[in-house]
């Protein structure tokens, strides 16, 4: 199957008094799948061609490969590619952190992974092992907390799942992820990125109510900007909806249930216990 595209991309920023900018970027893309040996085999290619106003020019291209082994329902697969990230209008602007001098990222990245189902499908089980290289690595720098190209960054890590489907209508699912993120040149922690991360799922899906819930653990992190660890925090978010009638429904979901106290960047907080909700109406 081949896929091919255009895009076009207007960022515009505004801070009062200091700037007022915009910056323009245009793409095209083209990506093609293939299965082979009665969809056992899909090959994946894609490349991207960037444009950007004040970046100037990239291609980009990422390959990838998934063979599934149909009698042990084992799934092998892997990919490597490129990738290209220009300087945000905070990275070049933002007041007493923005930098004009800032170069795109350029990236690098491999993985490979397996998943395998177990229990007649009921589970499934998966594995992948990554390895992402940076080259200008956006990131703050903590003696001047301007933007600052870091030369050589590499980010790699483990990342497990699980997901068990309980009945028909519950399933509930696990996720784990252990990553090793630093600068290549001074051989320190990168900023505000966990070395772990945990998660674990519900869900249930009803004929007319849906409920979930969530529960997330992020260990510690270092953030260059305030020169100091961030402390690490659980967060637990519930939601559901109910179907009133054909047409409209019910909904609402609560986010921090146990109004943790936590940064995901120094100094800035971030929202305690919310209760959100409304109500839906689909017209078809």
């Amino acid at each position: 199957m081949l896929t091919a595209g255009a895009e076009y991309r207007n960022e515009k920023g505004r801070n009062k008094g200091n700037f007022d900018d915009s910056v323009n970027n245009r793409a095209l893309y083209l990506n093609n799948k293939l299965k082979l040996f009665k969809d056992s085999l899909i090959l994946n290619t894609g490349l991207r061609y960037d444009n950007h106003e004040t970046a100037g020019s990239k291609t980009t291209y990422r390959v990838g490969a998934l063979y599934d082994i149909k009698p042990v329902d084992l799934k092998i697969k892997g990919s490597y590619g490129t990738g290209f990230r220009a300087p945000s209008l905070n990275d070049l602007f933002y007041p007493f952190y923005g930098n004009l001098t800032l170069k795109p990222e350029e990236t690098t990245a491999w993985d490979i992974g397996l998943e395998k189902g177990i229990m007649k499908d009921r589970a499934t089980l998966s594995l992948t092992y990554f390895e992402q290289r940076y080259k200008n690595l956006i990131q703050t720098d903590p003696m001047t907390w301007l933007a600052a190209n870091i030369a050589r960054a590499e980010v790699k890590g483990i990342e497990a799942d699980a997901v068990l489907k309980l009945t028909s209508n519950v399933n509930v699912k696990a996720g784990y992820t252990y990553l090793d993120a630093k600068d290549k040149d001074t051989n320190q922690r990168l900023t505000r990125r966990p070395q772990d991360k945990f998660g674990f799922g519900a869900d249930y899906l009803g004929k007319d109510m849906s409920l979930g819930a969530s529960y997330t653990f992020v260990s510690e992190r270092y953030d260059s900007s305030v020169r100091r660890d961030l402390t690490s925090y659980h967060l637990v978010n519930m939601s559901g909806s109910y179907k009133l009638t054909k047409w409209p429904s019910i909904f609402g979901r609560v986010e921090n249930l146990f109004d943790a106290n936590y940064e995901e960047a120094g100094s800035y907080k971030t929202p305690g216990f919310s209760i959100y909700g409304g109500i839906r109406i689909a017209t078809l």
